[in-house]
């Protein structure tokens, strides 16, 4: 596509972007290199000693020594979101070519405001992208720091960061802190690679989104008299978006797994630890770092799907009125054409959507209440079995006789009335020659006999 007058240039704005999977190891050449060799085995370094030792040693103790669910979610919580850095990886890699043909043709003529006004309205999305992508690495980042830090604090996993098996002893020095080293380079590579794909969807959509604004804005103001540029135009958006699908919709296959086991096995730990310890502050600070790496794909799609949606509207807006019948009818057609919206999906299975990640987080919120009744109920029971085993105690000495033979009584009484209740409250009045210990349930069985 040719380019000529570029009024804002959006190859420069997500250039930082694609620099910055470069440097972390993802091969996706949009920049020519001096050295394209070495380049290469520095991407093929992370990938597989740095990534791919780090998430294998975490599987093979999960498989190895894991000997409880505990052991299994303190494995699994992290090395499935670890994982997904090399699936992500390996993907943008063997799509590289459609990616640097997106990126190329960023800058078209087609795809330019055309006023300052529609430059204005471009820049607004652009800086929601700009805050979404510092607030995710930021806090992308401080969970990746907490996670290296904490054995600092906590110590756990033999001194380590992550639990991992190794074939060699690994608490001898200098060795220890090779592999502290090792983690902590890989799983920094796994954040920052993780957190990259991710902004790379959202750029992806923000960027279709601002062409859906850009048209919607050229509809209704009429600034041309034919509606074949505008047919045109929609129809190398729509091509857009399916190259963008084909990129990333098998990523987010596997990224929903990863991402749904991850946070199922966070949500378990944080019911084993203790509220006021630095990996309580850690879980929940790593829990809100999982739940962005589904927010803002979800969000930023779900953006999409609501701006293409404004294009049927915008066309009514077109000033048809007084236009000849030949256009009345493109203009039809075109609002037929358009009335699907624009949405990314994930292997046709589901859509990449705001309303997928919010059932999702309906369904936490309804077992997590349900876990809590339950507990609740639990708790209960076990304190009124207390209650009644302290007052079939006190009984037992009050009558000098032994706590089996007062227990089969009670049993036989519990088994003869349908409410059975205990109040031994010091506050009540006793008849005369009551036992001030003795529960009225044993009182009543007393009179009885």
């Amino acid at each position: 596509m040719a380019t000529k007058n570029v009024l804002l240039d959006f190859k420069k704005f997500y250039l930082r972007d694609m620099r910055l999977l470069n440097n972390l190891g993802v091969y996706v050449p949009v920049e020519k290199s001096k050295y394209p060799k070495l380049f290469a085995f520095y991407c093929f370094m992370v990938f597989f000693f740095f990534m791919g030792l780090l998430n294998g040693a975490q599987y093979l103790y999960t498989f190895i020594n894991a000997q409880s669910i505990r052991d299994f979610a303190g494995t699994g919580y992290v090395a499935n979101i670890c994982s997904m850095a090399n699936v992500k990886s390996y993907y943008i890699f063997t799509q590289r070519k459609q990616v640097i043909k997106i990126f190329n043709d960023l800058n078209c003529q087609r795809f330019q405001p055309t006023t300052e006004k529609a430059k204005k309205l471009a820049q607004k999305g652009l800086d929601f992208y700009y805050k979404a992508n510092v607030f995710l690495t930021a806090i992308s980042v401080v969970a990746c720091t907490f996670s290296v830090t904490t054995p600092i604090f906590y110590p756990k996993n033999g001194g380590l960061p992550f639990a991992t098996w190794y074939p060699f002893n690994v608490s001898t020095t200098p060795i220890h802190q090779m592999v502290y080293l090792h983690q902590t380079i890989s799983v920094y590579y796994d954040t920052l690679i993780n957190v990259s794909g991710d902004l790379l969807v959202a750029g992806l959509s923000t960027f279709i989104g601002v062409q859906c604004d850009l048209l919607c804005y050229e509809l209704v103001e009429g600034r041309s008299d034919s509606l074949v540029d505008y047919i045109k135009y929609h129809q190398e958006i729509v091509r857009l978006a399916q190259k963008s699908e084909q990129i990333f919709s098998r990523i987010y296959f596997f990224q929903f797994f990863a991402t749904t086991t991850g946070l199922c096995m966070t949500l378990f730990l944080i019911t084993l630890v203790e509220p006021n310890t630095v990996e309580f502050l850690f879980l929940v600070i790593y829990l809100a770092a999982i739940f962005n790496l589904l927010l803002i794909p979800t969000l930023f799609s779900s953006e999409l799907r609501r701006k293409s949606e404004n294009i049927p509207m915008a066309a009514y807006s077109y000033p048809w009125v007084d236009a000849p019948k030949s256009l009345k009818r493109d203009l039809i057609f075109f609002i037929h054409r358009t009335q699907t919206p624009i949405q990314f999906q994930v292997l046709g299975f589901f859509n990449l959507s705001l309303e997928v990640f919010l059932k999702m987080v309906r369904n936490y919120k309804r077992k997590t209440n349900r876990a809590d009744i339950n507990a609740g109920d639990i708790k209960k029971a076990v304190w009124d079995e207390i209650k009644n085993k302290t007052a079939i105690r006190n009984a037992a000495l009050t009558f000098n006789i032994s706590n089996t033979t007062l227990y089969r009584h009670v049993k036989k009484l519990r088994s003869q009335t349908q409410h059975f209740q205990i109040d031994d409250s010091a506050n009540e009045s006793l008849s005369e020659g009551d036992s001030p210990h003795m529960p009225k349930y044993v009182q009543k069985r007393t009179e009885c006999t």
